[in-house]
């Protein structure tokens, strides 16, 4: 009943006060998508459980193990029909092979010369990101038109809960964009600030990291469909993967038009905020001997 007032008030145009204060953004070593990707393949034996097929995660586990079937996807060729917008420049899905996918599979989402890489939503099964937030915001730099139909699939997909959880928890609802239509080149020096350098959220995490970390506790005790994200060790990564794709700008939109406007979301999500402001957060990669070296310094 609670989820059905949200999504009658944002469609209402009830705003609230935006929310303050909060966690302070987490900075776990060496994180990474191998981690999750990791997790996500070992939380069931059939890989990611269904009820997260909708969200983003499913990108993730797809990217780690593959999608099912004997035969590629791309041998039957993009629905150019469906989605025109997508053979056009810069995606041009109609030239989307199987290659290109194990390429992504093995050296990460961004281009190789690490820059976002549109051509990514070509992949098979991205189908219902290419008509909202790729058409509207990448295509169209349509970002509130966007993120008002991104709103309404989410919710229909059942992954509002983990697309709010993960706008208070990555500092989204705080952020200010200094320009109301951010360039793709605008967005990726933003995420360059955010992760340390390019590096930061180009490298192919899922397949570089040679010592994977366990992560803590049970699949079901990091994120559920009913209480989002616990943790901003995954959150964090969808993030990188956001710049990596070239929406974070549409995303930083998409939570600030909605969920960060909604008293439910608000009142069930604001603690996850960061202390800093979204646009001042600085989330760089820490490894054991930067750390081990920073401790030492303080001693």
């Amino acid at each position: 009943m609670a989820r059905a007032t949200a999504l009658l008030a944002l469609a209402g145009g009830l705003l609230c006060a935006p929310p303050v204060g909060g966690l302070l953004m987490s900075l776990d070593e060496s994180e990474s998508m191998a981690e999750l990707a990791q997790l996500l393949s070992r939380s069931s034996l059939e890989g990611l459980p269904p009820e997260f097929n909708t969200s983003r995660l499913r990108i993730l586990a797809d990217l780690q193990e593959g999608r099912q079937g004997v035969v590629p996807e791309e041998d039957s060729g993009y629905d150019c029909e469906a989605l025109p917008h997508m053979c056009k420049a810069p995606f041009h899905c109609d030239q989307w092979t199987h290659q290109d996918t194990m390429d992504v599979r093995m050296h990460g989402l961004a281009t190789p010369d690490m820059h976002a890489n549109l051509r990514s939503w070509c992949m098979p099964g991205l189908e219902r990101y290419a008509s909202t937030v790729v058409k509207e915001c990448v295509a169209g730099q349509d970002l509130v038109k966007s993120a008002k139909s991104a709103f309404r699939r989410s919710y229909a997909d059942w992954a509002d809960e983990l697309d709010a959880s993960y706008c208070f928890a990555e500092g989204h609802c705080t952020f200010d964009l200094a320009s109301q239509n951010p360039t793709l080149l605008d967005m990726e020096q933003i995420c360059d600030k955010r992760f340390g350098g390019r590096k930061g959220w180009t490298k192919n995490s899922l397949s570089s990291l040679k010592r994977l970390m366990d992560m803590p506790g049970a699949f079901s005790s990091l994120v559920s469909t009913k209480d989002g994200f616990h943790t901003q060790r995954i959150t964090r990564v969808l993030s990188k993967m956001s710049c990596a794709q070239g929406i974070f700008h549409c995303d930083v939109q998409y939570c600030k038009q909605t969920y960060c406007r909604s008293e439910y979301y608000v009142k069930k999500y604001s603690h996850h905020l960061p202390k800093v402001k979204g646009h001042l957060i600085e989330d760089p990669d820490l490894t054991k001997e930067i750390l081990s070296h920073v401790k030492h310094h303080h001693h």
